[in-house]
């Protein structure tokens, strides 16, 4: 494995029940509160399972589509990082794609 990919894995698994590899996305750096200021990796995993939240780490979730989103925003106020994240996979929606079309 990658150098931080071994905590990529059990990040995943432990936030979600995913055990699938991790496809990455971009770097950012996520600086919305004075004192949480965090250098964050993005990535996706292609599963073909519901994933298992680990209800002491996520609160609630729903899975949606990437255009979705877009209307989502203008409705709702979002923490800062679904901008900057949601702007990441507009750019990189055609290698999301093409790797999920690899993996079907």
């Amino acid at each position: 494995l990658l150098p931080g990919a071994e905590a990529r894995y059990q990040f995943a698994k432990e936030e979600a029940g995913i055990s699938e590899k991790p496809y990455f996305i971009a770097n950012f750096k996520s600086r919305c509160k004075e004192k949480d200021k965090e250098n964050v990796a993005l990535y996706f995993f292609i599963v073909n399972k519901e994933p298992t939240l680990d209800k002491n780490e996520i609160e609630h979730g729903k899975f949606v589509s990437i255009d979705s989103i877009k209307d989502e925003l203008k409705k709702h106020t979002f923490i800062p990082e679904t901008e900057i994240i949601y702007k990441l996979l507009i750019e990189n929606k055609d290698k999301i794609l093409i790797n999920i079309h690899a993996f079907l």
